[in-house]
């Protein structure tokens, strides 16, 4: 990247972060870029759309925790346990009405699993057998 590319997107973090906080304006350059906004990192942003907010009310209503105990899957051979099962198929059925539930592991092959279902799963886990 040109250091004018980078100069044209600190420009645009700071105009954009004046609106935010006032305090912005006096901010200096060596202390912006200690902020490690403009990283040369590869990191990837994923739209999720409102998929994040479906996983979120079901955690914030513990949806996870109450299929779990009524439910729950033990042993070593389990990868994904049935609550995690229930918010991912809720999550699709929210976000896809009228996909099928056969499609499950290419829905979520899509998303980035690991945000909505908080943990380290794959679309491939949830394959018909798991479902």
């Amino acid at each position: 990247m040109t250091s004018s590319g980078s100069s044209s997107k600190r420009d645009l973090l700071i105009s954009k972060m004046k609106g935010v906080h006032k305090d912005v304006a006096n901010i200096s350059e060596q202390d912006f870029n200690s902020m490690n906004l403009l990283s040369g990192t590869d990191e990837v942003v994923e739209a999720i759309g409102f998929a994040g907010v479906i996983a979120g009310t079901c955690d914030h209503i513990g949806l996870e925790k109450i299929i779990d105990l009524a439910i729950g899957k033990e042993g070593s051979h389990v990868r994904v346990n049935n609550g995690a099962i229930t918010k991912a198929l809720v999550v699709q059925m929210l976000f896809a009405p009228y996909q099928t539930l056969y499609g499950t592991a290419e829905f979520f092959a899509r998303m980035p699993l690991d945000v909505i279902l908080d943990k380290d799963i794959t679309a491939e886990d949830l394959n018909r057998e798991v479902l």
